[in-house]
């Protein structure tokens, strides 16, 4: 049965790979074209340059193409690459903004650039790393320290072009960057994914210290930066660094934070919006308190919190704190989009922890937004007084602006229609802020979030995968070598029946041993903690 059950799959595979290879079609030795996903997918980098798709047979019916995978490269040089993908030839079969994914990499050139021209670059583009190695070489040496970098513009793929997004996805390590290698870079949304500070793992994005004089002429632009799958984020300066973030107005970070540095904002001072997962935020509240908060604005002079024809003529300078319920990257695993979440606002901010916002900067006009329509307000209509504590003034405010900008709305009448007074008494807030000041510290057993339920699965699977299989697989080839030396030395002759019983046991192990050596090949593939190029 189980050798029917082996010849069946050999069968389907064989029939879904001639399936898949009519899906491509040759354009040159190592660049095919897949009508399927309408992209272009490249092997041999130094082809790009004599690419010709207009009048190759494979793309002539091509109207509109913006999609191109670079693979399987040692070491990648993108000098005049990259640039060649929005040539002419491409550019009129292109009508949007171009998809270049980078996959499998195991390593990025950086060369040196006499005159760098930061207004002549092509236009923006959207670009992956997956799956890679991110880390650079000069003069084929890794860059370990800035030293190597120091005096001349350095030339990458980070400043070769413009990006709408840049997305690097499983391709992390441990070395530091020398943030040199940012240099000249225009970057409108980084989008950095897999995190992990674990014991069996470890994946981050850290950045070596430079000298001001340095950091304060690199000439980088990057205006979000979106931290998502993260566990154990430790977000610190080495992380954050200030003259590669210093035009950053949007940070969102999806998952589990472990630490963050008390000052660590101080020095971003174009940051207008933070967005963090509401599934986590009570346990980083719990771990890291609110001082951090402080130090947005904290330059600012204080504001009085309930003077809102005040903070609306400082307007600009109000910072969000925004939670989201649903990221649908990062939850989308857990529940489907008619799904409740496990956490909402209210297990996120349970009456029980209202002394840990009592001192939240709201005189530094930072003010905490909870995005409603992720949990569903009319599911659960009752708000906890923390939760309504940290956000009625921005409400309030709200109804201010609404007032301002239309004139036949009396700001008091919009107060009194809100139904915020009538909250504002029935939670008490006078009683419970002086119950605060005798309120002793408690240990609160929390609960497990998405991050952690994520963080452990994928650690059984490595379990499962690295170490569980390839134990079994070991005590496979043993028995089965064992089952095939017996039978070798039994003698029994041709005619005989139990030589067929014999005969049919060999087989049946040879063929596990096959299977068995096929598993243990394929953690070459899926290693996690390596890079791998298929060459």
């Amino acid at each position: 049965m189980k050798l029917f059950f082996l010849v069946f799959l050999l069968f389907e595979m064989k029939n879904y790979s001639f399936t898949r290879l009519n899906d491509f079609c040759l354009i040159d030795k190592d660049i095919f074209y897949t009508p399927y996903s309408n992209t272009i997918i490249i092997k041999n980098i130094s082809k790009i340059s004599s690419l010709e798709l207009v009048n190759n047979s494979c793309t002539k019916k091509i109207t509109s193409l913006n999609r191109f995978i670079i693979s399987n490269q040692n070491l990648l040089k993108t000098k005049n690459e990259l640039k060649s993908l929005l040539d002419y030839n491409l550019n009129k079969l292109t009508n949007s903004e171009p998809y270049i994914a980078l996959l499998h990499i195991n390593g990025f050139q950086i060369e040196q650039e006499t005159i760098f021209n930061f207004s002549n670059r092509p236009k923006q583009v959207n670009l992956i790393i997956g799956y890679s190695d991110f880390k650079f070489y000069f003069n084929n040496n890794l860059v370990k320290s800035c030293s190597q970098l120091v005096n001349f513009t350095t030339s990458s793929f980070m400043n070769q072009l413009s990006y709408s997004v840049l997305k690097i996805e499983r391709s992390l390590n441990t070395l530091k960057l020398c943030p040199l290698i940012f240099e000249n870079t225009f970057i409108n949304v980084l989008s950095v994914s897999y995190f992990f500070e674990t014991f069996y793992l470890k994946k981050n994005l850290n950045f070596e210290s430079i000298d001001s004089t340095i950091g304060n002429n690199l000439n980088i632009s990057i205006k979000r930066l979106d931290l998502s799958h993260v566990f154990n984020l430790n977000l610190n300066e080495n992380l954050m660094n200030k003259y590669i973030f210093k035009e950053l107005n949007t940070l969102i970070i999806a998952g589990d934070i472990n630490s963050i540095q008390i000052d660590i904002f101080k020095h971003f001072t174009k940051l207008k919006y933070l967005v963090f997962d509401g599934q986590n935020f009570r346990n980083l509240i719990h771990k890291t308190g609110i001082d951090w908060i402080k130090s947005l604005n904290y330059n600012l002079t204080k504001i009085n919190r309930h003077n809102y024809s005040l903070i609306y003529e400082n307007e600009e300078k109000i910072i969000y704190i925004n939670l989201k319920y649903v990221f649908f990257d990062y939850t989308f695993n857990y529940y489907d989009n008619d799904l409740i979440p496990l956490y909402n606002v209210n297990k996120t901010f349970p009456d029980e922890d209202f002394c840990l916002y009592i001192k939240f900067p709201f005189d530094q006009i930072v003010h905490l937004a909870i995005s409603e329509h992720e949990y569903g307000k009319a599911d659960d209509p009752y708000v906890s007084c923390t939760a309504f504590w940290l956000t009625y003034r921005l409400n309030m405010y709200f109804l201010y602006t609404d007032s301002i900008q239309n004139s036949k709305n009396n700001f008091e009448s919009l107060k009194k229609q809100s139904g915020i007074y009538d909250s504002i008494k029935k939670c008490e807030f006078e009683k419970r802020l002086s119950l605060c000041e005798f309120k002793e510290k408690q240990n609160i057993n929390l609960e497990k979030t998405p991050a952690f339920i994520e963080s452990y699965s994928y650690f059984i699977m490595e379990i499962f995968d690295f170490v569980l299989i390839p134990f079994a697989c070991f005590i496979g080839l043993v028995l089965n070598s064992l089952a095939i030396l017996i039978v070798e030395k039994s003698r029994f002759k041709k005619d005989d029946k139990k030589y067929i019983l014999f005969y049919y046991i060999k087989i049946y192990s040879i063929s596990n041993c096959l299977i068995c050596l096929i598993l243990c090949f394929r953690l070459l593939y899926d290693w996690p903690f390596t890079y791998r190029t298929g060459k």
